[in-house]
């Protein structure tokens, strides 16, 4: 029995999104549309240019403090989103793409940013711990956004989602469970 494109992910990806060969196009037309309508512009700009890439911020999460690998430092993993943000939508990315052959994102790139993202917590221990104050669990949710808007999605998520498991408990049911 071989094994499909969709097997060697470690999150779930919709089979009309392997089938679309455009999902860059559908990402930044995703990133665009939040940025416009929502209230993540000036954060991105501001860490755009504070971004140091330091690690202080290695030292709170507990998923670098289990696995040691350098993809796991919040920062590190900011940076992915980051710089898709730097290259499509401020005015020097812009303009360095028509002066030289910079950064295009790719299909190789999603996946690359899906997997990271995926395996963050997003607990936000890591801001407390930034001297600058990036707030790298807000870059996650936003990320994690982005990429269900091009129909990639954790495994976690899908089994909620076909078991009809719910998310969440109305509060009357919550007070009367702690009685």
């Amino acid at each position: 029995m071989g094994t499909t494109t969709r097997d060697t992910y470690s999150y779930y990806v919709e089979q009309k999104a392997l089938d679309v060969t455009d999902r860059p196009r559908k990402f930044l037309v995703a990133f665009a549309a939040v940025l416009e309508h929502g209230n993540y512009s000036s954060a991105l700009d501001i860490y755009s240019r504070l971004s140091t890439k330091c690690g202080r911020c290695a030292s709170a999460c507990q998923l670098y403090e289990a696995t040691q690998e350098e993809r796991d430092i919040p920062c590190h993993r900011s940076e992915l989103l980051l710089r898709v943000y730097r290259r499509y939508f401020t005015q020097s990315g812009i303009l360095k793409a028509r002066l030289t052959r910079g950064f295009i994102l790719t299909d190789d790139y999603l996946d690359e940013m899906a997997d990271e993202y995926y395996r963050c917590t997003a607990c936000r221990r890591c801001k407390a711990f930034c001297p600058l104050g990036i707030d790298h669990g807000l870059v996650t949710h936003l990320a994690r956004y982005l990429l269900s808007e091009i129909d990639v999605i954790p495994k976690a998520l899908l089994r909620c989602r076909r078991s009809r498991t719910p998310v969440s408990f109305s509060r009357k049911n919550s007070r009367r469970s702690m009685a």
